[in-house]
């Protein structure tokens, strides 16, 4: 087992087992975080855990760039997004503490949706290690992309309409008139994910990369968008959500399945 499977299997494990006991036990979980984790005063744990956190960035980064493994730049790139959280818990720790207990006690639909994310993440970092990284059936980042968003996209109806929250309350929140810091993160890592995928298109050598690099480009267009003309967007998904109660929403994400359902066929015709 190579450093860049285990990597990935382990942190893989570590997001998708976490979640379960959040859910299961909220409020044990949200005192055990609060009174025992993240302590009114920063404890010392927060700076051995940062020292750590940045030693294995830098030697997975080492990694990367001496021991030739194919894709380790994923997995790299992945395990880089930790230093967001770490340079909140150890510069910024007061306001992240705050942020955590509004999260764990009072939004838990912010909280839902964090830990759908993670799971996903976790899944897909999980299937790195195995078909990439590992010994099993060669599965190349493409038709890890092609499975691993559009799943994501096929199951938009089921998580944003199906289970029984009120998803239109969270879009308005979520698109508010101001915008939000999230915005500029996540535009900014979809654009980076783009630039990735468009230099393994030309590095790897992977047959017909082309097509899902031209596909998922198209995600550049929203990120752009929210980042060059916010207002505008944000206009037009509150109009949705005042006309008839936000169906054309359904409708769209409803269309996004479909097309969701479409590009994996493709992604395991092409790819496998």
């Amino acid at each position: 087992m190579n450093y860049f499977e285990a990597l990935s299997i382990g942190f893989g494990l570590v997001m998708i087992l976490t979640r379960p006991l959040i859910h299961l036990f909220p409020q044990r979980w949200a005192d055990f975080e609060m009174d025992r984790v993240y302590t009114r005063r920063q404890p010392i744990w927060v700076w051995l855990a940062g020292g750590f956190g940045l030693g294995l960035v830098a030697f997975t980064w080492y990694r990367h760039f001496t021991y030739g493994v194919p894709y380790s730049i994923v997995v790299t790139l992945i395990i880089s997004m930790t230093l967001v959280k770490l340079s909140q818990v150890l510069f910024n720790y007061q306001q992240f503490r705050a942020f955590a207990e509004r999260v764990l006690k009072h939004e838990r639909t912010t909280m839902n949706l964090i830990s759908v994310a993670t799971a996903l993440l976790g899944l897909v970092l999980m299937s790195m290690g195995i078909w990439l990284y590992g010994g099993g059936k060669h599965m190349n980042y493409f038709l890890i992309l092609g499975i691993g968003m559009d799943t994501i996209a096929l199951l938009k109806p089921v998580y944003m309409h199906l289970i029984p929250w009120d998803e239109n309350r969270f879009i308005a929140k979520a698109y508010a008139e101001k915008r939000p810091a999230w915005v500029a993160v996540v535009a900014a890592v979809g654009l980076l994910l783009v630039a990735l995928t468009w230099y393994l298109h030309f590095t790897a050598g992977v047959p017909h990369s082309i097509v899902i690099s031209l596909l998922f480009s198209l995600t550049a267009i929203k990120g752009l968008t929210l980042l060059l003309d916010y207002q505008r967007f944000q206009q037009w998904v509150a109009g949705m959500l005042r006309r008839d109660g936000g169906r054309q929403i359904v409708w769209i994400d409803v269309g996004v399945s479909l097309i969701g359902l479409v590009m994996i066929a493709v992604s395991v015709w092409l790819y496998t």
